[in-house]
Formats: C-alpha cells, sequence, structure tokens
C-alpha cells in the first residue's frame, strides 16, 4: 500500500468513527451540570410546595334545574399529601434535561351536605343553592 493511500485510510477512519475524533467526556463536569440543572429545577419544586402548604380551596358552581336558582354551588378542597421529583438526562441536544413533579393530592368537598337532590333518588346531595351557602357550610 502507498503512503498516500495510508494517510487516505486514516482519513476517513477519523471520519467515520466518532469515537476516535471527539475528545473524552469529563464526568466530574457532567456531574456538576446535572448538579446545578437539579438545584435550579429545585426553585421550580418549592413553589409547588408553598403553594400546596396551604389547603387550596376552590368554589364549584353549574346549572342544575333542580336548584330554586338554577345552579349548585359546593366548594372543594384540595391538599398536597406527597411531591416526588427527579431531573433525568435526555439524549435531546436540545432538552438535555427532563424533569418532573409528581404530586399525591386528596381532595374532598361540601356538595354531600347540601340542599340541592342529586342525580340518584336517595343519593348523595349536589350542592348548595347559592355561593354564600356553600361558603358559609365549608366546615373542616
Amino acid at each position: 500500500m502507498k503512503s498516500w493511500q495510508r494517510i487516505m485510510l486514516f482519513l476517513l477512519g477519523i471520519m467515520f468513527s466518532p469515537a476516535y475524533s471527539q475528545a473524552p467526556v469529563d464526568s466530574a463536569a457532567v456531574k456538576a451540570e446535572h448538579a446545578r440543572v437539579e438545584a435550579a429545577f429545585e426553585t421550580i419544586v418549592n413553589r409547588f410546595v408553598e403553594f400546596f402548604q396551604t389547603k387550596q380551596k376552590l368554589l364549584y358552581q353549574y346549572e342544575t334545574p333542580k336548584s330554586k336558582s338554577g345552579v349548585a354551588c359546593y366548594v372543594i378542597e384540595y391538599t398536597c399529601k406527597e411531591v416526588n421529583y427527579g431531573v433525568n438526562s435526555s439524549n435531546n441536544t436540545i432538552i438535555p434535561y427532563l424533569g418532573f413533579i409528581k404530586l399525591s393530592i386528596s381532595k374532598r368537598d361540601n356538595r354531600s351536605c347540601g340542599t340541592i337532590p342529586g342525580d340518584v333518588l336517595l343519593g348523595a346531595s349536589a350542592g348548595w343553592d347559592t355561593v354564600e351557602a356553600a361558603l358559609s357550610n365549608n366546615k373542616e
């Protein structure tokens, strides 16, 4: 084999084998970058935790022909029981990390204590006639 053929073969080998042409990955730098991303994501998670530290209440109102006022109202209360989160590396260069937040939330409402009859005969109530009644009967 002539010397120019060896040089061409060598250059083609470098071009078509990315393992030889890439610089070695510094694992300390990768770990530091991952730790920085996790710390930034923790601030987002802390916002969710702060939001759910107080019981979140939603006043729900919907139309129903069974009510004198034409609407039924009740209060829904959300409480966060557990928060899990994490950051994973992805194979995407545009989005190198994927974060997830898993919230375990319990929900309760005061609909069954209301004065409006429900859909099922002798079943649970559908709520209250007015917003004021729903809010005043929001018992802990």
